[in-house]
């Protein structure tokens, strides 16, 4: 293994300088201090910004910027020595791989943690005896293959479960605006096939999906508050769905009925419909964009197991604190926002639910 220097040419590869990306979005690019960035130890992770170039055929075809983790293996006169843990994956030129050496600087650093690597880089940093000690957490790591294989599988699950709600938001529409009675039933009973065959089934593969990604991959299921977050809202949206099907069943075998005379009920519970999948909608979205953006803060328990990766015991002349683990002490205040709107959201459900406004009954 030999080290790999940020170089493009011959490469296909350079590191991204986050200070000055910082300089130009203090608001919205944020990176960790001097002194926490400049006093890495070995067996800290540091996310570094990755410049790879597509070639095709020798022609630069596109540019892109990729987030991987590398691991601290020694710091020598200001300079770092890690082992590239994330996969940067193929193309036509690149000379990057997963366990490579890379040398950065503290102005590469845009984010410290330590994350689960991969057996043949952590192991190049800690100690034997540390191995030995500790439980193999990446004995549930997928594999890069596989890993990309069941993210495809959750992204296109989770935006099917998007579309079916906007579907059946739709129909919704469609038979509140209706004046005849032909449609308003013919949507009531579109509406329970869409919910039972289409919904319900991507609803509970998208959350068997996002427990896969998260037990095999380094996010773990409760180590992040973005992904406990998303967890929670999926969890609470399934539930909510399969509690409210038995609803739409209901009307939808009334609307069936081709001698019922009870239109007005069919046509007041469209509210209640529309109120659900509304709230529906946003609440994937909400899910997606976690999912997306991947807000920083870890909890009291993903604190705890990242600490115990720590590097092996030092000399007291190097005890010192040690640096930030990328998170932050305490409740980020995104979930703070986030959960006084969930607890919203339930208190104006509740209200309805008891009132009758909007909602459909039986």
């Amino acid at each position: 293994m030999s080290a790999r220097f940020p170089k493009k040419d011959g490469h296909g590869w350079t590191l991204v300088s986050v200070e000055g990306r910082y300089a130009d979005h203090p608001d919205t690019f944020e990176i960790p201090s001097q002194d926490e960035r400049s006093s890495l130890l070995p067996g800290d992770g540091a996310k570094l910004l990755f410049d790879i170039e597509t070639r095709e055929n020798g022609r630069v075809i596109d540019r892109g910027v990729d987030r991987m983790w590398v691991i601290v293996r020694s710091r020598r006169e200001g300079r770092y020595l890690g082992v590239l843990d994330s996969d940067p994956g193929t193309a036509d030129g690149l000379v990057l791989h997963t366990g490579d050496e890379i040398v950065f600087g503290p102005e590469h650093v845009a984010a410290i943690d330590r994350p689960p690597a991969s057996t043949s880089s952590r192991s190049t940093v800690l100690t034997s005896s540390w191995s030995e000690e500790q439980p193999d957490e990446e004995s549930m790591t997928m594999n890069p293959g596989l890993r990309k294989f069941a993210l495809t599988t959750h992204i296109a699950l989770s935006v099917g479960w998007i579309g079916a709600v906007f579907a059946y938001l739709v129909l919704v529409a469609a038979a509140m605006r209706s004046q005849g009675d032909q449609v308003l039933r013919a949507a009531w009973i579109a509406m329970e096939l869409i919910g039972w065959y289409l919904i319900v089934p991507l609803a509970l593969a998208s959350l068997l999906t996002g427990l896969v990604m998260s037990l095999g991959t380094r996010w773990g299921l409760f180590r992040h508050y973005w992904v406990l977050v998303s967890l929670l809202l999926t969890i609470v949206a399934t539930a909510v769905l399969l509690r409210h099907m038995p609803t739409g069943s209901f009307f939808a075998s009334v609307a069936a009925v081709t001698d019922s005379v009870n239109v007005s009920e069919l046509r007041d519970a469209l509210r209640g419909e529309l109120l659900h999948a509304g709230v529906g909608v946003l609440v994937l979205l909400a899910i997606q964009a976690l999912n997306v953006y991947k807000p920083q803060g870890m909890t009291a328990y993903g604190r705890q197991r990242a600490s115990q990766f720590t590097s092996p015991p030092r000399s007291t002349d190097d005890a010192r604190p040690g640096p930030s683990l990328g998170a932050i002490n305490g409740t980020p205040r995104w979930v703070q926002v986030v959960g006084i709107h969930a607890i919203g959201l339930a208190l104006l459900f509740a209200v309805l639910h008891l009132t009758g406004l909007g909602m459909g009954s039986h």
